[in-house]
């Protein structure tokens, strides 16, 4: 048994599925999209999942399901089952012509693609969908001119936390935990 609520599932995703047409049949988060397949995530187990005819063929590529939104599936065989219904997104980070995300840290390598504009434009996007970004400045372990890279987001550290992470050093990636709630979606951008 898969506890959903570890996934974000709570009482107004719970009030939202009731209103449905489809309130009665199975629920769960769609975990990975393979052009039209879903891996969804739901009590019971993980099912590969396809969209019914009505929402593959009666919707915009936005109103599609991507990774992380909440959906009703009717399961049938083992692990199959058949997408007949998505929950309202509550927010939502938008890539141009490729799906929406929830929540986002901003993921900034310090070697030689560093970009702090880069960052303020990722920025700017969450704002506008009252998300507050998180600056991860990963790669800390490389030899790279602290001062500098200071000097270049002193405007950013002013308005979001910013971190410096190592996969070599695991302190530094367990600070970013305290900015992820238990149930809360988050993807890492950039």
């Amino acid at each position: 048994m898969i506890d959903l609520n570890y996934y974000g599932w709570n009482d107004k995703l719970n009030q939202l599925k009731q209103e449905s047409t489809y309130g009665t049949l199975t629920h769960g988060r769609v975990a990975i999209v393979h052009r039209t397949c879903y891996e969804v995530v739901a009590g019971s187990g993980v099912f590969r999942c396809e969209l019914t005819g009505n929402m593959m063929y009666g919707k915009s590529d936005f109103e599609l399901p991507c990774t992380g939104d909440w959906v009703i599936f009717q399961p049938f065989d083992e692990g199959m089952g058949i997408i007949v219904d998505m929950l309202p997104r509550s927010r939502t980070l938008c890539r141009r012509e490729t799906g929406t995300v929830a929540e986002a840290f901003i993921v900034q390598s310090l070697d030689d693609n560093f970009n702090v504009r880069r960052a303020e434009r990722f920025m700017v996007q969450m704002w506008e969908e009252n998300i507050t970004p998180v600056l991860v400045l990963n790669k800390a372990d490389l030899g790279f001119d602290q001062q500098k890279v200071e000097e270049q987001i002193r405007h950013v550290t002013r308005q979001i936390p910013v971190f410096y992470t190592s996969i070599h050093e695991s302190r530094t990636i367990f600070h970013l935990r305290e900015f992820i709630a238990v149930g809360e979606t988050v993807v890492f951008v950039g």
